[in-house]
């Protein structure tokens, strides 16, 4: 990638890890964290690693972000009645990509069926998405909508947004595939983020992780 363009990649990236966080998050109704180590633990062991991705990838684990903070004023579903009992982080870097996932466990598995229908599925959440893009700096959106992905699981869902980033060094066209999945206790999010022209390798890079995410789910 050109500065420009990795520059570009970098807040994207940033904006959508946050903004698919969120996804499987909340507001002012903000849920409870009592982390374990047994919890973090089993968030932990879900993540991506270096040994999933091919030579010329760096990265590693980041601090949690458990701001349970959805991206817009107008819907806010309860989260009180949720726990968190373990979260995780990693972001990893390639040639022409960014990967960022995160990781919570929640104390039952009925929290995540929860977690998921009001802040995931729920009709606001897309229209709440769109209004976080279109606030960040810097950025014009310019499409996001949901996509059909591989049911890896039984939640599982999709999203692609495209913006134009403007920098120093003029416009360039990003596009990020977001991906929810939850299993039993865990929810994950996924954002692969790239310039426009490496459309192929975002898609093949996304089904790759997310295959990943979803068999240590199932373990």
């Amino acid at each position: 990638m050109t500065g420009r363009i990795a520059q570009a990649v970098v807040v994207v990236a940033v904006v959508a890890g946050v903004l698919v966080g969120a996804g499987l998050a909340g507001n002012q109704d903000v849920w409870k964290i009592a982390r374990t180590p047994a919890g973090n633990r089993a968030a932990k062991s879900v993540m991506l690693r270096h040994a999933d991705f091919g030579a010329g990838w760096t990265g590693g684990a980041l601090k949690p972000d458990l701001k349970s903070t959805m991206p817009c004023s107008n819907y806010r579903p309860k989260q009180s009645d949720l726990t968190v009992v373990g979260a995780a982080r990693t972001s990893w870097r390639g040639p022409d990509l960014i990967v960022d996932d995160s990781a919570n466990v929640l104390r039952t598995a009925h929290m995540v069926l929860l977690d998921w229908k009001r802040t995931v599925v729920a009709p606001q959440v897309l229209p709440c998405l769109r209004q976080g893009f279109k606030h960040a700096k810097n950025q014009k959106l310019i499409s996001l909508h949901g996509v059909r992905f591989a049911h890896l699981t039984s939640m599982t869902r999709a999203y692609r947004v495209i913006v134009d980033y403007k920098g120093t060094g003029g416009t360039v066209r990003v596009e990020s595939d977001l991906v929810a999945i939850g299993a039993g206790r865990t929810e994950m999010s996924l954002a692969v983020s790239g310039p426009a022209s490496s459309a192929h390798q975002i898609r093949a890079t996304e089904r790759h992780a997310a295959r990943v995410i979803a068999a240590r789910l199932k373990r």
